[in-house]
C-alpha cells in the first residue's frame, strides 16, 4: 500500500494515501502505541473515498518531535490538512487519535466537515495522573532498551502476557512492534500531557461530531458523567454506546461503519 512523507524543518510525517480521486476525503489517525495499518479494514470499507491514514510523529514510520502532548502532535496535522483540496474532509480518529481529531474540530470549523471520535479517553484523571504509571508503559520503560529487533519486543510482550498472545496472536504482536518501533520519549509524557478539557472544547464544536463509546466496564475510556457533560453544553454531538471494549471498529465493525456513514453521507 503506497505510503508518503509530509515533511518540514520540524518533524518527518508518514502516511498511507489510496490516491484516487473523490470530493469527500478522509483523515484517520490511530491511538497511541499504534499505527496506520490499525486502520485496514476501515480503508477497504471506504475505498470508494479518498482516504489518508496517518502515523502520529513519534510512532511507526514518523519521526520524533521534541517533546509530546495534544497540541504538539495536533498542529503538524493541521498543517497537513490544509494542504488538501477535497470539499469535504472528515476526520476519525480512535483513543489518542479522537483526543486529536476533537481538538481539530474545534480549531478547524471553516475546513473539515465531520469529526469521529472513537473512545476519547476523556478521563478527568489525566489532568493529574502519572503517565509513566499507567497500564503497560512500566513495563516498556523498563525493558524497550533491551530490545535489538521487533522480534525481541514480540518475545517479550509474549513472556509477560502469554494470555493476550494466545487470544489475538496477530494483534498482539503488532502491538509489540509498533511498540518496538516508537520515539522512546512517547512512554515519558508529563503529567497532563494527554488531558483534555472536553467541556471547554465542546462549547465550540460547530462541526458535524459523532462519537462511538465502548463499555467502561470493558475497557471503554470514556466515562458517563464526561458523556453528560458535553450533551449539557452541546447537544448537537451525537453519540452512540457500543457493548465493547476499547476497540469498537475491531468487535462490532459492521454496527461502526454504519455509524461513520451516516456521519459521511
Amino acid at each position: 500500500m503506497p505510503e508518503y512523507e509530509y515533511s518540514n524543518k520540524n518533524y518527518s510525517m508518514n502516511y498511507f494515501c489510496n490516491d484516487i480521486e473523490s470530493e469527500k476525503c478522509l483523515i484517520l489517525i490511530h491511538g497511541y502505541m499504534g499505527g496506520w495499518e490499525s486502520w485496514k479494514s476501515l480503508i477497504q470499507e471506504f475505498s470508494e473515498y479518498k482516504i489518508y491514514a496517518l502515523d502520529l510523529l513519534g510512532f511507526n514510520k514518523s519521526g520524533p518531535l521534541n517533546s509530546y502532548n495534544l497540541e504538539s502532535w495536533t498542529n503538524p496535522i493541521i498543517d497537513f490538512i490544509n494542504t488538501i483540496e477535497s470539499k469535504s474532509i472528515y476526520v476519525i480518529g480512535h483513543s489518542l487519535g479522537a483526543l486529536i481529531t476533537f481538538n481539530i474540530a474545534n480549531k478547524m470549523s471553516n475546513k473539515i466537515s465531520g469529526a469521529f471520535l472513537e473512545e476519547p479517553g476523556w478521563i478527568p484523571e489525566f489532568k493529574t495522573m502519572d503517565m509513566n504509571e499507567w497500564g503497560i508503559i512500566p513495563f516498556i520503560l523498563k525493558h524497550k532498551n533491551e530490545w535489538k529487533t521487533a522480534n525481541d519486543a514480540v518475545h517479550s510482550f509474549r513472556e509477560m502476557d502469554p494470555e493476550a498472545f494466545d487470544l489475538e496472536p496477530f494483534k498482539s504482536s503488532l502491538r509489540a512492534i509498533y511498540i518496538f518501533n516508537a520515539d522512546m520519549n512517547v512512554f515519558k509524557l508529563k503529567i497532563g500531557a494527554v488531558y483534555q478539557d472536553f467541556e471547554e472544547l465542546a462549547k465550540n464544536i460547530k462541526v458535524k461530531t459523532y462519537v462511538a463509546r465502548a463499555n467502561p466496564e470493558k475497557g471503554g475510556m470514556l466515562p458517563l458523567d464526561s458523556m453528560h457533560k458535553i450533551q449539557s453544553v452541546n447537544p448537537n454531538i451525537v453519540f452512540k454506546d457500543f457493548d465493547t471494549a476499547h476497540s469498537v471498529k475491531t468487535e462490532m465493525p459492521e454496527q461502526y461503519f454504519d455509524f461513520l456513514r451516516k456521519l459521511i453521507v
